[in-house]
């Protein structure tokens, strides 16, 4: 299974953007998890909109998800969350997606092809953590997850 976290903040319109695009490439079980912050994009909507959006794209594209609405704009307090949600399911996932609600895939990732053990960054090709885009095995994002960020 494919577990995707998401920090978010009020802004529909690019959420079916980019997550839009980000089902189509999805071939594989996957669950999201996702923390709305009460910040608004352009068009002002409000956390539970924003929620209403969620659930209809992703009940249209036969996935699970558990989302949160938040009571503060923090990213590490998101970040926290996510994290938290994830290590309750992390025996029945192969792999994490860290996603970001404004982030877009150009080109399929091919989730499916990737069988590495590690990290595979799908925008910056650095060596150490990043929040853009990436995939990582569950092990790996054990390790340095919830051991270096979540239980900080």
């Amino acid at each position: 299974m494919l577990l995707v976290l998401s920090p978010c903040i009020c802004r529909s319109d690019i959420h079916n953007l980019c997550f839009g695009k980000l089902l189509t490439h999805i071939k594989e079980e996957t669950h999201f998890i996702i923390n709305i912050d009460p910040c608004s994009g352009i068009n002002e909507e409000s956390q539970e909109e924003t929620k209403e959006n969620f659930e209809r794209l992703l009940n249209v594209n036969g996935v699970s998800y558990d989302i949160n609405i938040s009571s503060s704009a923090c990213f590490y307090t998101a970040t926290v969350h996510l994290i938290t949600k994830a290590c309750e399911m992390l025996e029945k996932c192969k792999y994490v997606l860290w996603f970001e609600d404004d982030k877009y895939f150009n080109k399929n990732p091919k989730f499916e092809k990737i069988n590495s053990h590690g990290v595979f960054h799908f925008w910056m090709k650095v060596e150490h953590p990043t929040f853009h885009p990436t995939l990582w095995s569950s092990d790996i994002f054990e390790d340095v997850f919830v051991n270096g960020i979540a239980n900080s």
